[in-house]
């Protein structure tokens, strides 16, 4: 399939995603910057995560934030003001992607940001494992989550790409549920945890868990899991910082600029002595 341009498939090389995310840490200057280290590093595409604090609210509630954030005296609604990409931004970051030749897409959660994006001609769009509009009993039914369900609705009637994010034995694609397919276009496995762990991430790739799906989102510091996915992987998703000024939110879920292309070399070196 066309991901942005890219050529995703099982005959292509694995594709690396740069996630941006919140390691900006508010200035427009380094999330340039993370676009240009991105494509150094080998990055195949990068990510943005586009929304007002408002539609995260909507869409997943305002309850109080994990226990390392919580600490530091932030609310939901402050965390996410925060990690914000400023609408403001987007001209700029997405001249830059195209000046660099590095395609741009952005995960999506609400009406707001996805007609920002459309407004830049985004070509995809990404929803994270939270934000599925389907939560599955075990051996039971699917529970459809409205506000999900209306907001992927709108991602899909854009006509790009959908790439999706799940968790659990239950959401692997399979005959089990012949609507998950269509639902997206790309299925990316995401470990359990928060940081996610070398064990509990090897353990999935140990039982091919990962297998099931078209790539992996990884968050986390150990760049073994990454290079392991990629051998059974279309895509793999890491959340990117740059070494000398790390995320200051998610630094503990984010690959540096060493790791990222250590990463990438790695794995091109074993597709060459593949081929």
């Amino acid at each position: 399939m066309n991901l942005a341009g890219v050529t995703v498939g099982p005959d292509q090389p694995c594709r690396f995603v740069a996630e941006i995310g919140n390691a900006h840490n508010g200035s427009l200057d380094r999330a340039l910057r993370l676009l240009d280290a991105a494509k150094a590093c080998g990055a195949d595409l990068a990510k943005l995560q586009v929304y007002t604090a408002d539609e995260l609210i909507a869409l997943r509630g305002d309850g109080p934030p994990p226990p390392a954030w919580a600490a530091q005296g932030y609310t939901m609604r402050s965390l996410y003001e925060k990690a914000a990409t400023p609408f403001a931004w987007l001209p700029a970051l997405f001249a830059r992607a195209r000046a660099l030749g590095l395609p741009l897409f952005s995960s999506v959660f609400g009406a707001e940001g996805l007609a920002a994006l459309e407004a830049m001609g985004c070509p995809a769009y990404k929803s994270a494992a939270l934000d599925h509009a389907y939560t599955f009993r075990r051996g039971g039914d699917a529970e459809i989550d409205p506000e999900k369900m209306a907001l992927h609705e709108r991602a899909r009637a854009t006509g790009k790409p959908i790439i999706q994010s799940v968790r659990g034995w239950d959401y692997r694609p399979s005959r089990r549920w012949p609507w998950q397919r269509p639902y997206a276009d790309l299925w990316l496995y995401c470990p359990p945890g928060y940081p996610q762990f070398y064990d509990l991430a090897h353990r999935d790739l140990d039982t091919h868990e990962i297998a099931r799906f078209d790539g992996l989102s990884f968050h986390g510091t150990d760049v073994r899991v990454p290079v392991r996915a990629a051998a059974v992987s279309h895509v793999v998703e890491c959340h990117f910082m740059l070494d000398a000024e790390p995320s200051e939110l998610e630094a503990n879920v984010s690959l540096g600029e060493d790791d990222f292309r250590f990463m990438v070399e790695t794995v091109r070196y074993h597709e060459r002595l593949a081929a």
